[in-house]
């Protein structure tokens, strides 16, 4: 690397070339710095393969991947990485608000000063909310917190701060990286939201087939039904029909003999006294003899 007493500025660095050190291959230029607030410490850059400040594609590298920075390039060992990972507890501090701990917004980062050799932050730069044109250089000792949208530093050391020229080109690569930090979290939030959308469109696809598939069963079943209901009503009309077409059988009046108390009708034609009737209500007499009977059930010959 270059000598370990360089320092450089963040805004000297976004839109830098960034090559392949074994390949020499053009891999895009430096479109962000991730900073550790808490380690005063740069952790990674982002590197965007267009030309545009929000276009082409971001990936990401670690700053030890950084083999040197020159004054026309940063050259880095290994491929940037095809998905964009932000490391854990770093941020893109340029556009970030600045707080106090007395609870006071002073100002907006927009720009800090870091070693080209261990990346350690030399101090933080941020504007005041009156001066456009005038910075002020903090010392990352005085920074207490930070996060996705602020960093909280020591009033006291917010009210020393140095004074130092911001010249309109670092405010107007500031904004740039600013709005290629606002890309980056729109990335982020796309990369984390897209599995649930595809699950959600996954579900609903299932859920819509589910209900093709119950409404297509349910007319089939109420097709079947009425189908058989129709054949049923169909089958019961014609029976009816074809059983009020049948011819009833009928005798005439004339053939029928006339009958009289005690007759009945023989198979010839004429009536017949029937023999019940010439009975009379008293038993029929017997001409037979009545004899006795022994006690003992015997009869002898000579009884006789």
């Amino acid at each position: 690397m270059a000598d370990p007493a360089a320092t450089i500025r963040q805004s000297q660095l976004l839109g830098r070339l960034v090559l392949d050190r074994a390949t020499t291959e053009t891999l895009g230029r430096v479109a962000s710095l991730w900073v550790d607030p808490r380690a005063a410490r740069v952790l990674g850059l982002t590197v965007r393969s267009g030309q545009l400040p929000l276009g082409g594609v971001l990936r990401a590298c670690s700053w030890s991947q950084v083999a040197a920075i020159g004054d026309d390039s940063v050259l880095i060992d290994g491929a940037a990485g095809d998905r964009l990972q932000q490391p854990e507890g770093a941020f893109d501090l340029i556009g970030h608000e600045v707080w106090t701990d007395a609870g006071n917004r002073i100002g907006t980062v927009v720009d800090f000063e870091l070693d080209v050799v261990e990346g350690r932050v030399r101090r933080y730069v941020f504007r005041r909310e009156a001066g456009a044109e005038t910075g002020y250089a903090i010392d990352p000792a005085a920074a207490i917190s930070g996060g996705p949208k602020r960093l909280l530093v020591q009033a006291a050391a917010a009210e020393a701060a140095e004074p130092l020229s911001l010249a309109a080109e670092s405010w107007g690569v500031a904004l740039s990286s600013m709005q290629a930090s606002v890309q980056t979290t729109l990335r982020q939030v796309q990369e984390k939201t897209k599995p649930i959308a595809e699950t959600a469109r996954s579900r609903f696809a299932d859920f819509a087939k589910e209900a093709r598939d119950r409404a297509r069963n349910l007319a089939d079943t109420a097709r079947n039904r009425a189908t058989e209901l129709a054949d049923t009503v169909r089958d019961r009309t014609d029976r009816m029909v074809a059983e009020s077409q049948q011819p009833v059988a009928t005798r005439p009046a004339g053939d029928l003999p006339a009958a009289r108390d005690g007759a009945i009708d023989d198979p010839s034609g004429d009536l017949i006294d029937d023999p019940i009737d010439a009975w009379d209500e008293e038993p029929p007499a017997i001409d037979t003899a009545a004899r006795p009977v022994d006690g003992d059930g015997d009869s002898q010959p000579g009884d006789r």
